[in-house]
């Protein structure tokens, strides 16, 4: 049911992206229809940037405010936000492909309508943040953070949840049998669990959360 981005047929290639962002900025309107490919941004302030029918390949904006930015109808490939701040950012319509966001916050931000893969998200945080209708497939979130999270319709596979923190965030409905689930962070008693669908080895690595003392 997962919408794939609505992306111009012929977009215009762009060479001074920082420019024309900035402009962008500047007179409140998006950046529209624009290939961009191989774009270094990084350390860059750009809070409330808007893109959108964008492409986007091999670019980096590793360590960029973004705060307040908006991405409508954007594919992402081998893109990189390591570091970013991207509070109360959003993003719908959007696909995203073999990038980094380690260490990115993205606290309080609203995403809708996405397709993600392939991609590393250790460190990651998605505190108090609005998820809707997510699709993830091979993506990494060890240690990454998801408290206080309101979500609806997320689906994953091969993805990895290594100690990752959903304190306070419900997890009913979540099917975690085919990806990797060891050590998260939850409350005590660990209410989260409560109607999210594990297989019989993750049972046996989270019941001890319960008090249950395991003969190994």
């Amino acid at each position: 049911k997962i919408q794939p981005p609505q992306l111009p047929a012929q977009p215009q290639a762009a060479e001074d992206f920082l420019p024309l962002a900035r402009r962008c900025i500047e007179e409140e309107r998006p950046v529209e229809e624009i290939l961009l490919r191989d774009c270094a941004a990084e350390g860059e302030s750009m809070p409330k940037l808007e893109i959108r029918r964008c492409i986007l390949e091999g670019c980096t904006f590793s360590g960029c405010d973004l705060s307040g930015a908006g991405f409508a109808d954007v594919a992402f490939t081998d893109c990189n936000f390591s570091n970013c701040r991207l509070p109360d950012a959003y993003f719908s319509r959007c696909r995203f492909f073999g990038c980094k966001w380690l260490g990115a916050e993205l606290d309080g931000a609203g995403l809708r309508q996405i397709t993600m893969e392939n991609s590393n998200l250790r460190y990651a945080s998605f505190d108090r943040a609005k998820l809707q209708e997510l699709l993830l497939h091979n993506c990494d979130f060890t240690e990454a953070s998801f408290s206080e999270v309101r979500w609806k319709n997320l689906s994953a596979d091969g993805c990895r949840f290594l100690r990752t923190n959903f304190f306070k965030t419900p997890l009913s409905g979540m099917d975690f049998t085919q990806n990797e689930l060891l050590a998260p962070i939850l409350s005590s008693p660990p209410s989260e669990l409560r109607g999210a669908k594990i297989s019989l080895l993750q049972a046996a690595d989270l019941i001890e959360l319960f008090g249950v003392k395991v003969d190994r």
